[in-house]
């Protein structure tokens, strides 16, 4: 394999009370030799990365520095991928000494000419660091850092071996704001900071993404932007038919408004169908303690 091997020795130590994990050893070597010497094995360029503060030089290795500072290892990996002269790049995290060779020959496999890179998928957990990438997902990190302006997501939020959105942060090293709404759809709806970036992550289910980002995603553009156009519009109507469920918590339920009246769609409504969203150009909002929503009956209804 003609690559490089990447090492993550950034961070800030605390959860080490300030010795770097790097240095910490495991059969009369540190975790960082240990990684150094397996990439020996095949490396043609050996590269630690770390953050923005040197904790130690490796003989033969070359040193870079975080070019985003406050990303966590993205930052790292993205220094990595830049600095890079191979167009192939093998990284492991300073804290997996034990990573050996056979991992990346296995991951080699499946590098498509297509593709960015490979990460290794384990007990439903994802291992990004791990991983072996293309030198050009360097310029898709820079974009993603300095283009957008929010960052928006779906699915992986809840608390399956799927929802891996929660590693994702940590990974990121991201400033989580709040995981859960007292909504339906949509309660597991996760919001994070990352670089200065909001990044809102919706539910996988369909439905639960299209209300919340009318709900909580259209104000943020709003404010953001400026455009009053896109803030929410809600009108009172009289209910044309029922909805007998009791609402725990606050519902929104996809609805036709005419006139002054709203009907209910015919249908599921349940978050994982968006087939009985044709025809919708509102939500009823039912607040929450309701034991059903009776025909005739007033309500906020949420324009889309």
């Amino acid at each position: 394999m003609q690559a490089d091997g990447l090492i993550l020795a950034g961070g800030k130590s605390s959860r080490m009370n300030g010795i770097h994990k790097g240095n910490l050893m495991y059969r009369q070597e540190s975790f960082v030799d240990r990684l150094v010497n397996e990439f020996k094995k095949e490396a043609r360029n050996i590269w630690i990365s770390y953050g923005n503060q040197v904790h130690k030089e490796y003989k033969g290795c070359k040193i870079v520095l975080d070019k985003y500072m406050g990303c966590g290892p993205i930052g790292g990996l993205h220094a990595g991928l830049q600095n890079s002269r191979s167009k192939i790049i093998m990284t492991a995290p300073c804290d997996m000494p034990l990573i050996e060779m056979k991992l990346y020959y296995f991951l080699e496999q499946f590098l498509k000419p297509q593709s960015f890179g490979v990460v290794p998928l384990t007990e439903g957990k994802i291992h990004p660091l791990a991983a072996l990438y293309r030198k050009e997902a360097a310029k898709k990190i820079e974009q993603a850092a300095e283009r957008a302006d929010i960052i928006i997501t779906t699915g992986g939020v809840s608390v399956g071996k799927k929802d891996i959105m929660h590693e994702v942060l940590e990974i990121l090293s991201c400033e989580k704001l709040f995981w859960r709404i007292a909504m339906k759809p949509g309660m597991p709806t996760l919001c994070a900071q990352y670089h200065g970036k909001l990044l809102i992550c919706l539910s996988g289910n369909p439905y639960g993404a299209a209300a919340n980002l009318e709900l909580l995603v259209r104000p943020v553009l709003a404010k953001m932007s400026g455009r009053t156009d896109l803030q929410l519009k809600r009108v009172h109507a009289v209910a044309e038919n029922e909805f007998p469920k009791k609402s725990s918590v606050t519902r929104y339920v996809r609805a036709h408004y005419n006139n002054g009246y709203v009907r209910i769609a015919d249908g599921s409504n349940a978050s994982g169908i968006l087939s009985s969203m044709c025809g919708c150009n509102c939500m009823i909002e039912i607040p929450a303690g309701t034991e059903r929503l009776n025909k005739g009956d007033r309500v906020w209804v949420v324009m889309l």
